[in-house]
């Protein structure tokens, strides 16, 4: 099949390039742009009459900022009484689970003491 001689000179996908030129092409009508310039500048003149000091910006999140900060403070109380209650029973198993570390001193008997002579030298010497 041979092409015609005006279908060689052309790059190939021209004609498509063409039909998306004029699709997605700037409009050529000088309406749309005075139209496009008038809206735009409507919107800055709205903004630049509404939000003067920067902080404004920052009123339309003050809900949502205060709700966060409430939910941080009920996760830190109720994070603080865990840790409590945790320190408080592992002081109390400590307390509970320590074995004595003082060693008991016995009375040596002298020969020919009763228990209760031998308590009473220990406890009061001479």
């Amino acid at each position: 099949m041979r092409m015609s001689h005006e279908s060689e000179s052309r790059p190939p996908g021209s004609r498509v390039l063409a039909v998306l030129r004029a699709l997605y092409g700037a409009p050529q009508d000088e309406r749309y742009w005075s139209g496009l310039e008038s809206r735009i500048m409507a919107r800055v003149a709205t903004s630049a009459n509404t939000a003067d000091e920067w902080w404004l910006v920052f009123g339309d999140w003050a809900r949502a900022g205060l709700v966060a900060a409430a939910i941080a403070l009920v996760v830190a109380a109720a994070t603080l009484a865990q840790a409590r209650a945790t320190e408080g029973r592992l002081a109390y198993e400590a307390v509970l689970d320590t074995p004595p570390t003082a060693p008991l001193q016995t009375a040596d008997r002298s020969p020919g003491l009763t228990a209760r002579q031998a308590t009473l030298e220990y406890v009061s010497p001479h």
